[in-house]
């Protein structure tokens, strides 16, 4: 009987050997998880917006053009018309020339970059959630009628 014993309490010592060490785990994993919580939640609002602005960029050639356009203008402070820059402003950009000209024009024509009367110009932050909601409703029709035709094709035909 003690050699049974001996295993049974053998046995009793490494669960709980075990389970303490699953404990210490879980602890080291909880206060790490921790560590990492507290870094994030004290990050400025700058360093989130600027991490959003960064996953949001598109990945076309044409869309980061535009995209360093605009932060070209943001980075000049050109964010309304007393503010407006003269295109050769731009010119340190990373940009052919006529890269920046064509991306500047579509811009205008959108409604992102504004141009004044003195043929300067600026970027508009309304213009460009404007043309997001724009391209929103253009994708959320593409995506919406065919669905709400589909369904209606069903209900004809599963009722007639």
């Amino acid at each position: 009987m003690s050699d049974k014993e001996d295993k049974k309490t053998e046995r009793k010592e490494k669960a709980k050997a075990f389970w303490q060490e699953y404990r210490q785990a879980v602890s080291d994993a909880k206060k790490e998880q921790d560590k990492l919580y507290e870094k994030d939640r004290i990050k400025s609002t700058d360093e989130r917006a600027a991490e959003a602005r960064t996953k949001e960029k598109k990945k076309s050639p044409q869309a980061t053009a535009a995209r360093i356009v605009m932060d070209g203008f943001e980075k000049k402070g050109a964010l309304r018309a007393s503010k407006a820059i003269d295109v050769s402003a731009l010119k340190d950009l990373p940009l052919a020339t006529p890269t920046i000209s064509y991306t500047i024009a579509n811009l205008v024509k959108q409604g992102v970059i504004i141009q004044t009367e003195d043929n300067k110009y600026y970027y508009s932050k309304e213009g460009y959630q404007k043309l997001e909601k724009s391209f929103l409703r253009g994708y959320t029709l593409i995506f919406v009628i065919p669905i709400a035709a589909a369904i209606a094709l069903w209900l004809i035909l599963k009722f007639m």
